[in-house]
Formats: structure tokens, C-alpha cells, sequence
């Protein structure tokens, strides 16, 4: 396993604890328990998630929409996610790597999950719009939105994990 210090000078890697700098920067006082504001103020907790690629909001889907920057090649997060109406909470850790014209998803969560949305992207040209998971084929639809293209598609998301190639 790679340290952490070896690991920042080859790759972006997001990191739980950086919502706390984000609820700080939105009030948060020091010393204030940052897990309270899930129930205090859930729409600005909510927020935050949306812009670091988590949807939790929707009872029966989770939705994973990581937005990687066109320059960036790799990123890493430990995402936290409730299920069941926020009465679970488990963990995804996912790694995201370009390589060539497609981008490979690592994800690996605490639990299963039965459906999860995806929205992966950016791609600075038209993708094909091929999603596997290994050998298996996932169906998948190409949007353009904004200046870029993204590859959208459903799956399950097993305890054992998904190792996706995006195209």
C-alpha cells in the first residue's frame, strides 16, 4: 500500500475530511459537532454532497455523479452515503483514472446497493457510449450538456464492487 505522501505526487485525491472545511467555510464553529448539521441543516449538508458527485436525497436510488476536470487524470474519494431514508449510513470509496478516451471507475462500498444512478464525465469529445464491467455490458446514453459530454447509466452496486470502464 502506498503513503499518503507518495500518493499526492501522482494523483488528486479527495478526502473525506474536506467536508468539514466546507461546513466551516458555511458556519460550522469550531469545535461544533459537523455531524449534527445532517439533521440541523441538511439542505446546506445536502449541497456540498451534490457538488463532490454524491445524491443521496432520493430514497430509492443513490446517484454517484463525479465531475472530473478535464486536465485532472486521476481522483480518489471515501464517499459517506445514507440509504433507507438516512437510517443507514455506509461508505464508497471510488477511484476515477483517464486513460486515453475512456475513464476507469474503481468503486468499492461498505454494503450493496441494489440501484445506483451514474453520470460520468466530463469527456471533452463525443464518448461511445460503452460501459463494461469487465466483460459484462452495461446499457448506457451519451448527453451533451453545458460545453462537454457525459455517459449516463444505472446499475447495481455490489458489496464485492464494480470495476467500470467508461467510453
Amino acid at each position: 500500500m502506498q503513503r499518503l505522501e507518495e500518493r499526492v505526487r501522482t494523483e488528486t485525491l479527495l478526502c473525506d475530511g474536506g467536508m468539514g472545511t466546507q461546513l466551516h467555510a458555511y458556519g460550522l464553529a469550531p469545535g461544533e459537532c459537523p455531524e449534527l448539521w445532517c439533521l440541523d441543516k441538511p439542505e446546506i449538508v445536502k449541497a456540498i454532497r451534490l457538488v463532490v458527485g454524491i445524491d443521496d436525497t432520493n430514497p430509492n436510488q443513490i446517484g454517484i455523479y463525479p465531475r472530473m476536470p478535464l486536465g485532472w487524470k486521476k481522483i480518489s474519494a471515501d464517499m459517506p452515503v445514507l440509504v433507507n431514508n438516512g437510517a443507514k449510513r455506509m461508505n464508497i470509496k471510488m477511484t476515477m483514472q483517464r486513460e486515453g478516451k475512456k475513464m476507469l471507475m474503481e468503486l468499492r462500498p461498505t454494503d450493496s446497493l441494489s440501484k445506483v444512478a451514474f453520470r460520468v464525465g466530463p469527456f471533452a469529445k463525443k464518448p461511445a457510449g460503452k460501459v463494461s464491467n469487465g466483460s459484462q455490458a452495461i446499457p448506457a446514453g451519451v448527453k451533451f450538456s453545458g460545453d462537454s459530454w457525459w455517459v449516463s447509466f444505472s446499475a447495481a452496486l455490489p458489496q464485492s464492487g464494480l470495476d467500470l470502464s467508461v467510453e
